[in-house]
Formats: C-alpha cells, sequence, structure tokens
C-alpha cells in the first residue's frame, strides 16, 4: 500500500490530471491481473483509487483481487464502494452475493441476485443463480420463474430444463416436469440423470410403465447405477412383479446401496 502512496504522491483531487492518471493505474493493474501478478494488480488498484476517488472500476477489480485472496471482508467492502458509485452495475452485486453467500448470509445474498438479475435483464448466470437460491429456500415458484428467465437467455443450457423440472415435480405439476425433463433429454441424449429425473415424473404420475422404459434405457448408460435398479424395482411392485422387484432390490444390495436391505425386507421379505 506504500507503494501506492508513493506513486500517487501527486494524484490529489485538486489535480487535474488524475482521472488520467488513475485510469493509467488501473489499466496497469488489470494487465498485472491478468498476468496472475495479483499483489501487484492491488497495488494499481489501491493508486487508481488514491488518484481518483471516484474510479468505480478500480474499486471493482480490487475487490475481484481480494476475493481470490480469500480477504472476503475487504472484498466485500470494496464491491460496495463499485456498486455506491454505480449502482447499476450488475457484476458487483452478483460477485457481492458471492461473498454473502459464502458467509451464510443467505438474506443479503439473495438481495443482491435479484438486483444483478434486474439491473441486466438477460444476466445468465444471476438468474441462474438466483434460481438456485429460491429452489433451495423453498421458493419454487419464484425458482421456476428464474429458471425461465434463464432458458429465454440460454434456451440450449440442458441444465436449465433439469433444474426447472424438479421444482415442477416438487409442487407436483407431474406433467409439466415431464415437459421440461424431455428438453433436457432431446439437449443431452447421453446424461443419465435425464431419464432417472423423467422416470420419476412418470412414477409419482403412476406411469409405471413410461418410468420403466426410462430406467431400462439409463441402466444402458450406466449399468452400475445401483439407484436405478433401487426405482426399477419400486416399479415392478407398483406394477404387481414381486419377483422382478425382489431381482432388483437384491441387485442393488450386491452393489452396495444402502437402502436396498430396508426395500428387501418391506416388499420381499427378506
Amino acid at each position: 500500500f506504500a507503494a501506492a502512496l508513493l506513486i500517487c504522491a501527486a494524484c490529489g483531487s485538486s489535480n487535474k490530471n488524475a482521472p488520467s492518471e488513475s485510469e493509467a493505474h488501473f489499466n496497469k493493474g488489470t494487465a498485472l491481473l491478468f498476468s496472475e501478478n495479483y499483489d501487484s494488480s492491488k497495488t494499481e488498484f489501491q493508486a487508481a483509487i488514491k488518484c481518483d476517488s471516484n474510479n468505480w472500476k478500480a474499486y471493482y477489480e480490487l475487490a475481484s483481487v481480494q476475493e481470490l485472496d480469500g480477504d472476503f471482508k475487504e472484498s466485500y467492502k470494496n464491491f460496495t464502494h463499485a456498486i455506491v458509485l454505480n449502482p447499476g452495475f450488475a457484476l458487483a452485486y452478483y460477485n457481492r452475493a458471492g461473498i454473502s453467500e459464502v458467509g451464510g448470509d443467505e438474506r443479503g445474498a439473495m438481495k443482491d441476485m435479484k438486483k444483478a438479475a434486474s439491473c441486466k435483464k438477460d444476466f445468465f448466470a444471476a438468474l441462474m443463480a438466483k434460481g438456485r437460491m429460491e429452489y433451495s429456500k423453498g421458493n419454487l415458484k419464484e425458482a421456476v420463474t428464474a429458471f425461465t428467465d434463464a432458458i429465454t437467455v440460454r434456451p440450449d443450457f440442458f441444465m436449465l430444463y433439469s433444474m426447472r423440472g424438479s421444482c415442477k415435480f416438487r409442487m407436483a405439476d407431474y406433467d409439466g416436469a415431464v415437459e421440461d425433463f424431455n428438453s433436457e433429454i432431446k439437449l443431452a441424449p447421453q446424461y443419465l440423470m435425464g431419464y432417472i429425473n423423467r422416470s420419476s415424473a412418470f412414477a409419482a404420475a403412476k406411469k409405471y410403465r413410461a418410468a420403466l422404459a426410462d430406467l431400462n434405457y439409463a441402466l444402458t448408460l450406466d449399468p452400475t447405477y445401483s439407484e436405478a435398479f433401487i426405482y426399477r424395482g419400486l416399479c415392478y411392485h407398483y406394477l404387481g412383479q414381486k419377483d422382478s422387484a425382489c431381482t432388483d432390490f437384491t441387485i442393488a444390495e450386491k452393489m452396495k446401496n444402502p437402502s436396498a436391505k430396508d426395500y428387501l425386507k418391506q416388499y420381499c421379505g427378506k
């Protein structure tokens, strides 16, 4: 920090050249940041702020470096400075939300993530994070809205359909969940969990044969996934096919699935 003071000895607020000198330090700090020279980049960003206390970009980049260093308290403070100087800067809210979440301040993190999404309507990462946060808090309708907004920005990103489908599943909208899992599978046909997710929605809607078809295909993708044998065994049970159900529970037990013994005891008398 002393180096920054020396560099900016002539950078007082009365100096008409202060903004341009501040920008020079900022540009140098950015170059050092890209070369992963974090300590020197911090010195330059501090110098830029010393030259021009309104340089919100310098506060933002300084905060970003401090976040990389794990200095979350100072990082939060400098992201806040950037926000005060440029209250429409979505990235500053997004990054400050991440620090709040790491620190256990879920309320603050949610507030900032919502602000980031409102500042930049097509801010994909913020929309996705907002949906994830709402989902974890059980705010399923709000999560669906956030994921829908994110899908508008990135309709080709299959995980968004998976997450929105999971919300609908928890809301007992099984048809809506199936529609989302259909989209997930269409975009990622080799992704195992798409078929597992859709089979769960089919089973919840008591469409056990459709669920079986998905589980059978899932097991062709990964025959070592023991949970698929548990799920398929349950489908067989509800279809009245006890022998097939018990065979699948037995396979799952041999694969060391922790719940297999309970299913064998409950449904097979073993």
